[in-house]
């Protein structure tokens, strides 16, 4: 599959879900060191932990002014 290289210009995070599941802080922590060229989130979405950082990440990224 090709995509357009334009999507390589636009803002990035990398989210890690499932953080609710033991164990998954250690690899988080690696993958996090690892990956310099992006923001990297952590959340757990059945959880609801860490969505409300996401949403104002996303905000602040995508420049949008008054969101919700």
């Amino acid at each position: 599959v090709q995509y357009n290289p334009l999507l390589m210009e636009k803002p990035q995070i990398l989210v890690l879900n499932k953080m609710d599941i033991p164990g998954t802080e250690q690899m988080a922590e690696i993958i996090q060191a690892a990956v310099k060229d992006r923001p990297v989130m952590v959340i757990s979405a059945a959880a609801r932990q860490g969505l409300e950082a996401l949403k104002l990440k996303l905000v602040e990224l995508l420049d949008i002014p008054h969101a919700v």
